[in-house]
C-alpha cells in the first residue's frame, strides 16, 4: 500500500507533513485525543487519586505531569505529595474536573458552566500556571461583556488578581459610563472595583450622577467604610446648586468638603475633568456651531473627549486661505486653553494642528481681522484623538 493509500484508509482524518529528511509523517492527532480522553477520571492504570470535595477522581502521574509544570514539581520532587497515592485538594469539584479534561482531551469545555463556575477555572488556571487555558478564559469573559455582567467579571478579575482582564473591564465600563451608573449591576461592584474605576479620567459619565450612583451602592453596603470611595468622586465637577443640594442632603460628604470644592470650582482653570477617549474618531462630527460673532465660532460637542488634533478644512472659498485663526479649547466655556493658530498655506484646503492630550467639550475658532466678518462660515472643522500612546491630563 503507497502512501497515498494510508493516508486515505487511516481513522481520523490524518494530517501529512513532508520532511527533507525522514520523509512522509503522517499525524493521527484526533484520534490521540480521544483515545487520552476516555483515560480522563478513569480507574484504568491509574496511579493517583484526588479527593475533592469528598469525591475521589482518579488520575495519572505522567499525563499531568507532562501537561502542568506545577503537577510536575508535585509528583517529580521532595514534595510530600509525591509519594502519595491520595492528595486531598481544597479546590472547587467541578472547575477541577473542566482542568483534568484540558489535561486528557486538550478541549476547553465551559459551555454549561455559570460564570462564578468560569472564574473558578480561570483561577485555578493561574495557580497552576496553565497559561494557555488562561488566556482563552480571558478572552472569552472579554468578548461577553455586557452593562448587566461587567461589574461581577470586574469583581472576580479584580480578586483573581487578572490585569488585563481587569483593564479591558475597565476600559468597556468608561464607554459606558452613562448608562452604568443608573444601571442595579452598579450597586453590585466591590469596594476594590470602585477603587480602579472612580480614579479613571476616562470614565466619562456626569460627575453628579457618579455621586448619586455611589450613594446609592452606600445604602446597599451598609458595612463599607464610604470615605475613601467618596473622596474619589470629584466634587468641583458638580454645579453649586447640586452641591448644596442632593450632595449636602446626601449626609455622606462633610460641610467643609463642600465649600473647598466650590472655591475650587469658582478659582481654579485646571478642574479634574473626565473625558472619553475616542481613538480616531471624529468627535466634531454632529457637533453643533455657534456663531458667538461674525469673527468667533464655537464647536460644541456631544461630551467632553481627549483630543489632539485638530484640522480645519475650507470649504472652498479661497478668502479662507488668506487669514489666520486663533484655536481655543474648554470644558466649561469658561477657562479656555489656546491650542494653536491655523494658518493655510499657499492654495492648501486643509491646515492640521497637533498639541498635548486635553479633555475639551468646547472647541473655539476666532478670526481677529475685523475686516472680514463672514469668513469662519468657509471653515469646517476636524477633531480627534490620533496617537495611541495616550497620556491623560490630571
Amino acid at each position: 500500500m503507497n502512501n497515498q493509500d494510508t493516508s486515505t484508509s487511516s481513522s481520523g482524518g490524518a494530517k501529512k507533513r513532508r520532511s527533507t529528511e525522514n520523509g512522509p509523517v503522517h499525524i493521527f492527532g484526533a484520534g490521540a485525543l480521544a483515545d487520552m480522553d476516555r483515560l480522563c477520571m478513569n480507574e484504568l492504570f491509574s496511579d493517583v487519586s484526588f479527593l475533592v470535595e469528598d469525591e475521589l477522581l482518579p488520575a495519572h502521574r505522567l499525563i499531568l505531569a507532562a501537561r502542568c509544570e506545577h503537577f510536575r514539581k508535585m509528583f517529580d520532587g521532595g514534595m510530600a505529595e509525591s509519594k502519595k497515592r491520595q492528595i486531598r485538594l481544597n479546590v472547587p469539584l467541578k472547575a477541577f474536573k473542566v482542568i483534568l479534561g484540558y489535561f486528557y482531551s486538550g478541549k476547553l469545555t465551559v459551555d454549561t458552566l455559570d460564570e462564578d463556575a468560569i472564574f473558578e477555572v480561570l483561577g485555578l488556571s493561574i495557580c497552576f500556571g496553565l497559561h494557555e487555558l488562561e488566556s482563552a478564559l480571558a478572552i472569552q469573559l472579554h468578548e461577553s461583556l455586557s452593562v448587566g455582567n461587567v461589574c461581577s467579571i470586574l469583581n472576580n478579575a479584580v480578586l483573581v488578581n487578572h490585569a488585563q482582564l481587569t483593564m479591558n473591564c475597565l476600559q468597556f465600563m468608561d464607554n459606558i459610563a452613562t448608562v452604568l451608573v443608573k444601571h442595579d449591576s452598579f450597586l453590585l461592584l466591590s469596594k476594590e472595583s470602585l477603587e480602579a474605576l472612580l480614579p479613571r479620567n476616562t470614565f466619562a459619565g456626569d460627575e453628579l450622577n457618579i455621586f448619586q450612583a455611589l450613594h446609592n451602592w452606600s445604602r446597599h453596603n451598609q458595612s463599607v467604610d464610604i470615605k475613601s470611595l467618596v473622596s474619589l468622586v470629584r466634587l468641583p465637577l458638580i454645579a453649586v446648586k447640586d452641591l448644596v443640594g442632593a450632595v449636602r442632603k446626601s449626609g455622606i460628604v462633610e460641610s467643609e468638603t463642600i465649600l473647598e470644592a466650590i472655591d475650587k470650582a469658582i478659582e481654579s482653570c485646571n478642574l479634574p475633568y473626565r473625558a472619553s477617549e475616542r481613538l480616531g474618531l471624529d468627535v466634531a462630527n454632529g457637533a453643533s456651531r455657534l456663531l458667538i460673532t461674525m469673527n468667533e465660532m464655537v464647536l460644541n460637542l456631544s461630551c467632553c473627549c481627549i483630543i489632539n488634533t485638530i484640522i480645519a478644512c475650507s470649504l472652498g472659498s479661497t478668502l479662507v486661505l488668506k487669514y489666520s485663526y486663533d484655536v481655543e479649547v474648554s470644558c466649561n466655556m469658561k477657562h479656555w486653553v489656546a491650542v494653536g493658530k491655523l494658518i493655510f498655506p499657499s492654495h492648501a484646503t486643509t491646515m492640521q494642528i497637533r498639541f498635548a492630550p486635553m479633555p475639551a467639550r468646547f472647541i473655539r475658532i476666532s478670526q481677529p481681522d475685523r475686516g472680514r466678518k463672514d469668513i469662519l462660515k468657509e471653515v469646517f472643522l476636524i477633531a480627534t484623538l490620533l496617537n495611541s500612546n495616550v497620556v491623560i491630563p490630571q
